[in-house]
């Protein structure tokens, strides 16, 4: 078997390094190294972070027409040492998560909001051979490119709004992380974002890119399971089996056969143990998931991945449909009912505008022949993505509450 490889404190985040020279520093630091990142998003943003450690959010108003891209936010970064390259033209990806410094950060704000957040590189940047107020600098700077929904759809993934000062909170987190489990939270943030980035041209590929989310970081949080562990978790009707015919010392004795499993073990367990609590506003229970069912539908979501993956299946077409909003369902009858939705006009409410988490069962006849059940389309893509988010932070809160390594406690 291959030894996995280590990655080493010193291969940190270049954006979770940078902090920790800022706090290192201490009163001695410098403020005059630095560069201002555009970042991109068909979101919006609103208010500014104030001065955080090396950096400052500002919020580009009045932002972009609906369904487009453009500037939101510019992210001020400086560097601690003064004698430092401000972020200079030429520099390389952190080895860590192959990411630069300002894409790292694009990533982990993207997991925070659930915008899709791209950087286009500096525009500006400060240092003592610089003008004070900083020197006008695009080298290397490209808008980054984003096909959108059809012209008249919904996206796959609604655009929100971002409070800045409550965006910072992730930058928060990932300075109480260990350089490992900071690694990780900014690999997963990529994938998360990437995710979020091609919904509306590649549903197939963004289903996988959340899933491989998970994955990373339950990779980390249950690094070395015992082959019993796994084989229970994976699997247990075929561990009930194993037990059945020579009792836990045949299982002891087949399970290191099974090692197979082990990616499924630690996605079911990792999504367990950091399940999310129900969302705060919610539509109405047609357009709900079963919150106390959410561990199956989390392994159902994966059995598709893997039919995908490995076999070329591609998810059941409703998974990709942009998700309806409570509004609308409420101008439709009860579950079942099949024709055109009421034109009477509703009383408002609170959750009117709150996208539905699941497809109704009436709304599951195929286009295309076919017919899904329940099972088979549990949730909207937007729904996952948000839940995946959630089961994200959740790890981390509390990697960072039990000292920042964010590994399982045996037992």
């Amino acid at each position: 078997m291959t030894a996995e490889p280590k990655v080493e404190e010193s291969r940190a985040p270049a954006i979770w390094s940078i902090y920790k020279e800022w706090d290192e520093a201490g009163p001695a630091r410098g403020s005059g190294s630095g560069a201002e990142y555009v970042l991109y998003s068909d979101s919006h943003a609103n208010g500014s972070s104030g001065l955080w450690g090396p950096v400052s959010l500002f919020s580009v108003l009045p932002g972009n027409p609906e369904g487009s891209l453009g500037p939101i936010i510019i992210a001020r970064i400086m560097n601690p040492d003064p004698k430092k390259d401000p972020a200079g033209p030429v520099r390389l990806p952190s080895p860590s998560t192959g990411l630069l410094l300002e894409d790292e950060m694009a990533a982990l704000l993207s997991l925070q909001t659930g915008a899709r957040i791209r950087t286009g590189g500096h525009y500006r940047v400060f240092g003592a051979q610089f003008d004070p107020l900083g020197t006008p600098n695009e080298y290397g700077h490209r808008a980054p490119a984003w096909v959108g929904p059809r012209s008249g759809e919904r996206p796959r993934i609604l655009p929100c709004s971002i409070d800045l000062h409550q965006a910072t909170g992730i930058l928060t987190m990932l300075t109480g992380l260990d350089g490992l489990a900071a690694t990780t939270l900014v690999r997963a943030a990529s994938r998360v974002r990437d995710a979020l980035w091609i919904a509306d041209t590649d549903t197939d590929l963004a289903w996988q890119l959340l899933i491989s989310a998970l994955e990373t970081a339950a990779s980390h949080w249950w690094k070395k399971p015992r082959s019993v562990e796994v084989v229970r978790t994976a699997d247990p009707e075929l561990a009930q089996i194993l037990v059945d015919q020579g009792g836990d010392a045949f299982l002891k004795k087949v399970a290191p056969s099974l090692q197979h499993l082990k990616g499924t073990a630690r996605f079911r367990a990792f999504v367990a143990e950091f399940t999310p609590q129900p969302f705060d506003l919610r539509p109405e229970p047609p357009g709900q998931i079963e919150w106390d069912n959410l561990e199956t539908i989390f392994n159902r979501i994966y059995e598709l991945r893997s039919q995908g993956l490995h076999g070329g299946e591609p998810f059941p077409q409703p998974l990709g449909n942009p998700p309806l909003l409570n509004r609308e369902i409420r101008r439709r009858e009860p579950e079942g009912y099949m024709g055109p939705p009421s034109r009477e006009p509703l009383s408002p409410l609170p959750n009117d505008a709150v996208p539905l988490e699941r497809i109704p069962a009436s709304l599951l006849s195929g286009e295309y022949r076919d017919t899904w059940t329940a099972d088979d389309a549990p949730m909207y893509l937007n729904t996952f993505s948000r839940l995946v988010r959630e089961v994200l932070i959740t790890w981390a809160k509390d990697a960072v509450r039990r000292g920042g390594a964010g590994r399982r406690i045996a037992g």
